[in-house]
């Protein structure tokens, strides 16, 4: 069983199993809602810097970048409804001082906020009230609740607990990249294995 939690801790689950999909998700969907306004942009003259990295270069290199602000990409990790629980409860939330003290319901719905995806009516996000973390997205078409990577326990060392059973095998929605990603794993333009393999 593996461990997940927002990044204040007030919201957190647990999931069991093997996922049904680990993967680096580059939708805009998960680029534009995992972003924050306060996010940076980065700026480069490809004159003056030398590539980013290795591990990373640029998709389209213009004179001076500015992309939009959000993350490039997510490890997003899909497990069957079943395997998905919540684990708070408002009352613990309460009693850490991270809700407001009128929240006295057990029920974890009530440290949550949801967001419908107006494109995809049947996909529902859900928030942290306290810190604003996107820790959960629930697929009523596939029956599966999706959980992001970073947001899994970590070992005293910093590492992804369980990183064996999570570890991303792939790229999805590679097409609308911010970044080329040069490691190995398949490029795909939506779903790994029922999709066009672009690399």
């Amino acid at each position: 069983m593996l461990q997940g939690s927002c990044f204040c801790g007030a919201v957190s689950y647990s999931v069991s199993g093997s996922p049904v999909l680990s993967a680096f998700c580059h939708c805009t969907n998960c680029q534009r809602l995992s972003g924050e306004s306060r996010t940076p942009s980065l700026t480069m003259n490809p004159e003056l810097t030398p590539e980013p990295c290795a591990f990373i270069s640029l998709h389209r290199i213009l004179p001076t970048i500015s992309p939009p602000k959000g993350c490039p990409f997510v490890h997003i990790i899909h497990f069957a409804e079943s395997a998905f629980a919540w684990t708070h409860s408002a009352t613990s939330q309460a009693e850490s001082g991270a809700a407001e003290a009128s929240r006295t319901t057990t029920a974890p719905e009530s440290s949550l906020d949801s967001f419908v995806v107006p494109s995809k009516p049947w996909k529902t996000r859900w928030r942290c009230r306290s810190c604003g973390a996107c820790v959960s997205s629930a697929n009523s078409k596939t029956g599966n609740r999706s959980v992001w990577g970073a947001q899994l326990a970590r070992d005293g060392e910093g590492k992804i607990t369980g990183w064996d059973i999570v570890k991303p095998t792939a790229h999805i929605f590679y097409e609308t990249r911010m970044l080329d990603v040069k490691d190995g794993l398949g490029k795909w333009s939506g779903y790994e294995e029922s999709s066009e393999r672009l690399e």
